[in-house]
């Protein structure tokens, strides 16, 4: 049985997490940054990450369907997940709290109708 007469782990110090300040852009950083992305294809995916604070699972997640552009908002229903073995999967959020609305600031509002306009444009010219 080999009982202990004391408690063995009382006698070690516990580890303490290390606690590390996320790094985030300065208000004038945000606009040199945005000055840069809008010469690339994924501008309004960065815009909409810096003024929803959407995860990037999410972000990588939505489709029209998800953006509600009368009521200027989107639903969070959905995340992008990597299995271990490389592959990309569409799963509902883990929690209840990951699963909601977020509200649209009027501007990227205007923003996505423009963007939804020119992608249903470049659909018709496609054919």
């Amino acid at each position: 049985m080999e009982f202990l007469a004391r408690n063995v782990a009382e006698a070690v110090d516990p580890p303490h997490p290390e606690h590390t300040n996320m790094a985030t852009l300065a208000p004038d950083d945000i606009s040199t940054f945005l000055a840069t992305a809008k010469k690339t294809h994924y501008y309004t995916l960065f815009d909409i990450a810096l003024f929803t604070r959407m995860r990037r699972g999410e972000l990588l997640a939505l489709t029209w369907a998800n953006i509600d552009l009368d009521m200027a908002t989107i639903s969070v229903t959905q995340m992008l997940h990597r299995l271990s073995n490389g592959q990309y999967v569409i799963r509902q959020p883990k929690s209840s709290k990951s699963r909601r609305q977020v509200d649209l600031p009027p501007t990227l509002a205007l923003l996505l109708r423009q963007y939804e306009a020119e992608q249903e444009l470049e659909k018709n010219l496609s054919g």
